[in-house]
C-alpha cells in the first residue's frame, strides 16, 4: 500500500517513527487525509469536502479504541501506530489478558490508557463517541454502544490509512454561495468556522 510514497519521504517519516516503515507511511498519509478540498473551484461558490478530527468536530465527543481480550497482536500495534500519526486526543482501553510490554507500549503512546474488562470499558463510554475495536466484540460492549447509539468498527486492522483514519474522524460536506449582497457572518456558536464563509477559511479548516 506504499507506492504512491517516494521512498525519499518515507525515510524521513521513519526517522521519526523509529526506521518502521509502516508508521512512517501513516504518518505520511494522514497530511492528504486531512487536506480539505474544493474539486468545483467555481468563483461564485465554494463546495468543500474535508474530515475533521472527532473531537474537533464535535466538543464533547470522544474516539476510542479498545484492544480486547484475544486480539491478534500485530493487528494491536498497528492500531498503535495509526493513533500515533494522527496525534490527537482518544482514550486507550486493553484488556488486561495482553501481553505487559503491548500495556506499557499503549500507555507511551496514548494520551490515556485504561487496562480493564470489557464490561468496565463499557460502562465508561460516553454518547458521542465513536469505538474502534481490535479483536473480539461481545455482548455486553455491544448492547452498550447500541444504547448510547455509539458507531462500533470492528473489521481488521490494514495497512490501509483512509480506512484506519476513518473512525477518528468526522466527514463534512460544505457548499457556500457567494450572495451579492454580501455573505453572511458565521454562526458564533459554530465550532469550526469562526473566520468566515470564505473559501480560504474552509480550505484551511475554518480555524
Amino acid at each position: 500500500m506504499t507506492s504512491h510514497l517516494s521512498k525519499a519521504a518515507l525515510a524521513a517519516h521513519e526517522g521519526v517513527h523509529g526506521k518502521d516503515p509502516e508508521a512512517a507511511h501513516f504518518a505520511l498519509s494522514l497530511a492528504e487525509f486531512e487536506k480539505p478540498v474544493d474539486p468545483s473551484a467555481l468563483k461564485s461558490e465554494a463546495n468543500v469536502y474535508r474530515r475533521l478530527p472527532l473531537n474537533k468536530a464535535i466538543p464533547d465527543a470522544t474516539p476510542y479504541l479498545r484492544l480486547s481480550a484475544g486480539a491478534n497482536s500485530e493487528e494491536c500495534y498497528r492500531a498503535l501506530k495509526v493513533i500515533l500519526a494522527m496525534r490527537h486526543v482518544w482514550v486507550v482501553s486493553v484488556d488486561p489478558s495482553h501481553d505487559p510490554y503491548l500495556i506499557e507500549r499503549v500507555a507511551e503512546v496514548a494520551g490515556f490508557c485504561e487496562v480493564q474488562p470489557e464490561d468496565e470499558f463499557a460502562e465508561m463510554i460516553q454518547p458521542h463517541a465513536r469505538v474502534r475495536v481490535v479483536g473480539r466484540v461481545g455482548p455486553v460492549l455491544r448492547e452498550a454502544c447500541r444504547v448510547h447509539g455509539i458507531p462500533l468498527f470492528n473489521g481488521p486492522v490494514t495497512n490501509c490509512p483512509r480506512l484506519e483514519f476513518h473512525p477518528y474522524y468526522l466527514e463534512q460536506a460544505l457548499s457556500v454561495t457567494r450572495h451579492r449582497h454580501g455573505n453572511p457572518l458565521p454562526d458564533p456558536r459554530d465550532p469550526v468556522v469562526r473566520a468566515g464563509w470564505d473559501r480560504a477559511g474552509l480550505l484551511s479548516g475554518g480555524a
